[in-house]
């Protein structure tokens, strides 16, 4: 509004008779405005700086956060790794049941157990067990 607000007054919906400048508002601003500002400086020598540390709530993402992310993820990056690893061996074995059970060996020149023809009096057994576990199973449940 600055200095001349009777131009804004005019937009007002309603007549107003309000002066935003008489002598005794004027004054006792600036009355206002000068004792605070001469209260700031007669305390500003209480006003020092001391040396202290200030823990503020951003302390609490600042270093705490970190610290826990930081955590979590090398823990996970350790998991990761020795699942990695427990991964590897079992890789490694299974490849090694595969080449000995159901593959031919690099090193013999035999066939695995699975991999092997059988005869027909043998398979018939096995699938017979194999009914009978599961009718009896049925049978239970």
């Amino acid at each position: 509004m600055g200095i001349f607000p009777e131009y804004f007054y005019r937009f007002l919906p309603y007549e107003t008779t309000y002066q935003a400048y008489k002598p005794g508002k004027v004054v006792f601003y600036l009355q206002l405005l000068l004792f605070s500002g001469l209260a700031f400086f007669l305390l500003l020598p209480l006003m020092k700086r001391t040396l202290t540390i200030s823990l503020d709530t951003d302390w609490l993402w600042r270093v705490a956060l970190n610290r826990i992310v930081r955590f979590v993820t090398d823990s996970l990056a350790w998991a990761g790794a020795t699942a990695e690893a427990a991964m590897a061996a079992l890789l490694t074995r299974l490849g090694a049941f595969n080449r000995r059970h159901l593959g031919a060996s690099p090193e013999q020149n035999q066939r695995g157990v699975f991999a092997r023809t059988w005869q027909i009096g043998t398979t018939a057994l096995w699938i017979a067990i194999l009914l009978f576990v599961y009718v009896f199973a049925y049978f239970i449940s």
